[in-house]
């Protein structure tokens, strides 16, 4: 070994790749009369909406980046082929924010089978959420949610812990 070169320590590896590619697979949801597929694993919508919530914990709600990270969001779990005529649909139907992110916690509802409680614009005010024990990352991700006046967000990682302990359980 050469004087300069740094010897650096070498983990095992985490996890074993799956024999063959894992796939994506879709189920159909008729949108506005149109068959449309959105994507079938409960799972990956999580990790996803983990994702999601993540970048708009950073934005105001009055955000133009707002717009982009929710079309973002849904481009996600639409299918490719379908994502055109999905999103000439919301247009059609002059979908707005609230309503395809409505549309979006819909269908994370259905695939992950954890319904949630009503988006915060469908309440008669804030609602009360949960806090587990101890100072976690979720607890103060959805404290701070909750601060910015963004209670549908908390709910959001309320459920995506919620199907995490559910999952890690049964």
């Amino acid at each position: 070994m050469a004087e300069n070169e740094i010897q650096q320590r070498r983990l095992p590896a985490f996890g074993d790749a799956p024999a063959e590619p894992v796939e994506d697979s879709y189920a159909v949801v008729p949108y506005f009369g149109t068959d449309i597929r959105v994507l079938d694993d409960g799972e990956v919508l999580l990790i996803d909406l983990e994702e999601f919530l993540s970048a708009a914990s950073t934005i105001e709600q009055d955000d133009a980046a707002a717009l982009g990270l929710v079309h973002s969001f849904l481009r996600r779990f639409v299918h490719p082929d379908d994502f055109r005529l999905f999103w000439n649909l919301v247009r059609k139907n002059r979908q707005n924010l609230d309503q395809q992110m409505s549309f979006a916690k819909w269908v994370v509802e259905e695939m992950s089978g954890h319904p949630t409680p009503l988006l915060s614009d469908s309440s008669g005010g804030q609602q009360e959420t949960g806090r587990s024990s101890g100072d976690d990352l979720s607890s103060r991700a959805i404290a701070r949610l909750e601060e910015q006046g963004r209670p549908d967000l908390a709910l959001a990682v309320i459920h995506a812990q919620e199907s995490r302990q559910s999952a890690a359980t049964g």
